[in-house]
């Protein structure tokens, strides 16, 4: 487009200033050629996500110059990308906004380009699928004019005794009162009034439409009435109250109710006026459901040959349910369940109680024979170490004593950050010139993104819960920068592996000798490091072979040197001579530590679990399950 034609149109010479540099940057950064030619394609350079342009916000701009074939909203991004079904249609949105109008709720004026292509957009946001989460149907035209006429009849809503004004909508209850407070209903306190017999016809029109396995009879029912501009936050029906399905009807008016699942995938949902959506299974389970407040809902067209604006109506919804008789849910979604979160919250207590009494003030009472004991790195974590390149910056989370520090390659410098749960190791590492914090791994005290890698050696299998180790993977994902690597070691449950005792059993005498001569001889390292985390002796006893149980104990207690019997064990550590108020020297004290120790690939499956990182290898080594990891870009 012709620079003296735009300024005969009025556009400020600062507008081509600001187009240029724009154009040079969003070129680099998306890879994608722009100019000043036309194109059907255009891109807003000075607006996007990240500076809260919706995509309602960019139909409502670029609608009124033509069809809309479809609007590119990048992730973190102070650009975006629109497309018209017609080149000319873009041309005269051009020449109308650039440097004319100004960017939607702001003060500046529009800088526009032309694009040759849309970038690839992978986000949810960018389309509007007709098809929602696994398990959710929509039946159009589930019921006739006259009976949706027949349905907002019998409501009556300026009444003070009829419904419950909300924040954002009004509601009533048929059957059973929904408590807001709670998120339930008391089965024992029934409504006078039932399910409306207008809508008798359910059952029976179910069945005609070929859902007759469910043979559902609603016995609670919530009418919302929903005004412009009105919504509903992300929810789900909860689990131990409410059986499967949900079904909900809309009335007077369309809408776009968002799905979301745990790993914040969102899909906008289209649900016509007089349609039924089924919600079973996993969308029911699975899933949060909401409906955003807005003024206009972002949908395509006919034939979805593009996107365009749908203005609002006040809607009236009747959400149908059915009591769950079994309060206990088992479901496969956890992260949903009211359930399985009390279930869980009770043992996150119990995890809480058992990492604070037989990890942490262990570590602070046996800190400084730990650290003596803890000198010898491992050669496949130096290996790692050394990968990494001058000025990048390498976490070490639960760094002990900071034997990893250091351990780059020559010539190379690295920024190095250790944090450790013992108060009195970090203080060590920090009397040795390291920067090291005193945290929690499942709180790292790290802005997201930082790290080019991450050391997490020991620590993982300290953690008392499934739920508690996959939150430490994932607070390391969340440290990583794209493309960051994190090493993981955790012991493992089988110390033997192709009939080769591991080096923590072969300090075992009897196991040398039952395992004969030639494999007697232990690495060069100290025998202490024999195993990554080892509760090491100061010398082996067979009186360590006593303990086996201990009635005031938790768990069970392991035999130092033998193989596991148990998943969760504590595990003696000895510290002869050293019983602060013991004269005699040959006395010990024995503390025990916490241990989760790993069956084969169940650290693997544990990273599976965490979005945005990928496994690249996993090993086991000496006793120990290793996993090499990748953020995702």
């Amino acid at each position: 487009m012709d620079a003296n034609d735009s300024r005969a149109r009025g556009v400020p010479r600062k507008v081509f200033s600001k187009q240029r540099k724009a154009v040079q940057y969003i070129s680099a950064d998306s890879k994608l050629a722009l100019g000043a030619e036309p194109t059907k394609y255009i891109v807003i350079c000075n607006s996007g996500l990240a500076l809260g342009l919706t995509q309602e916000d960019v139909i409502t701009l670029f609608a009124p110059y033509g069809a809309i074939e479809a609007v590119a909203m990048l992730p973190d991004k102070t650009y975006c990308f629109m497309a018209f079904n017609d080149e000319s249609n873009a041309r005269t949105a051009y020449e109308s906004l650039h440097g004319i109008a100004t960017v939607p709720h702001t003060k500046h004026l529009l800088v526009l380009a032309f694009a040759a292509e849309l970038p690839k957009v992978t986000d949810p946001w960018a389309t509007l699928p007709r098809e929602g989460p696994p398990g959710l149907i929509v039946l159009e035209e589930f019921i006739t004019v006259e009976e949706e006429d027949n349905l907002v009849k019998f409501l009556v809503w300026d009444s003070p005794d009829q419904g419950t004004q909300l924040k954002q909508r009004q509601v009533q209850h048929f059957g059973y009162e929904f408590r807001y407070g709670t998120n339930d209903v008391d089965e024992k306190c029934p409504l006078k009034q039932g399910i409306p017999e207008q809508c008798d016809f359910l059952h029976s029109r179910l069945n005609k439409r070929g859902f007759s396995q469910w043979n559902f009879f609603p016995e609670q029912l919530t009418v919302n009435r929903y005004l412009p501009g009105h919504g509903i936050p992300p929810h789900v029906d909860t689990h131990s109250v409410f059986d499967d399905p949900i079904l909900i009807l809309s009335l007077h008016s369309d809408i776009v109710m968002d799905f979301r699942d745990i790993s914040g995938r969102k899909i906008p949902v289209f649900l016509p006026r007089r349609s039924l959506a089924l919600m079973s299974g996993e969308s029911r389970y699975g899933w949060t459901h909401g409906i955003a407040s807005r003024m206009h809902d972002v949908v395509c067209t006919d034939g979805d040959k593009g996107l365009t604006l749908l203005p609002r109506g006040e809607r009236i919804s009747f959400t149908f349910r059915n009591l769950r008789r079994k309060k206990e849910c088992f479901c496969s979604y956890p992260w949903l369940c009211d359930n399985q979160k009390q279930n869980t919250f009770r043992q996150q207590l119990t995890a809480i109680e058992v990492e604070k009494q037989f990890v942490r003030k262990v570590y602070e009472e046996i800190s400084d024979h730990f650290s003596e004991t803890r000198h010898t790195p491992w050669p496949n974590i130096v290996e790692f170490c050394k990968t990494f390149k001058t000025g990048q910056i390498l976490i070490d989370i639960g760094c002990g004593n900071g034997k990893y520090f250091g351990k780059h390659a020559e010539n190379v410098s690295l920024l190095e950050i250790g944090i450790d749960a013992s108060a009195h190791l970090a203080e060590e590492c920090s009397k040795r010139g390291f920067e090291v914090l005193n945290g929690d791994c499942l709180n790292l005290p790290f802005r997201s993104g930082i790290a080019d890698g991450v050391l997490c050696i020991a620590v993982i299998h300290h953690l008392a819960t499934h739920e508690r180790r996959r939150r430490a993977i994932q607070e390391i994902a969340r440290v990583l920068c794209k493309g960051g690597r994190a090493l993981i070691y955790v012991w493992a449950r089988n110390q033997q592996v192709h009939q080769e005792m591991s080096t923590y059993l072969k300090q075992n005498r009897k196991n040398r000798h039952a395992h004969g001569k030639a494999s007697t001889a232990l690495p060069s390292q100290n025998e202490n490091e024999c195993h990554e985390g080892a509760l090491a002796l100061p010398e082996y006893s067979d009186k360590t072979d006593s303990y086996d149980h201990r009635g005031d104990l938790p768990l069970p207690v392991h035999v130092n040197r033998t193989d596991f019997k148990h998943s969760d064990v504590l595990v003696p550590w000895k510290l002869k001579g050293r019983n602060k108020q013991a004269n005699n020297d040959n006395q010990q004290q024995t503390y025990f530590r916490y241990y989760h120790v790993f069956e084969a690939d169940e650290l693997k499956r544990v990273c599976i679990e965490v979005p945005q990182i990928q496994v690249l290898e996993t090993k086991y080594d000496q006793g120990n399950w290793s996993v090499l990891l990748r953020k995702l870009p």
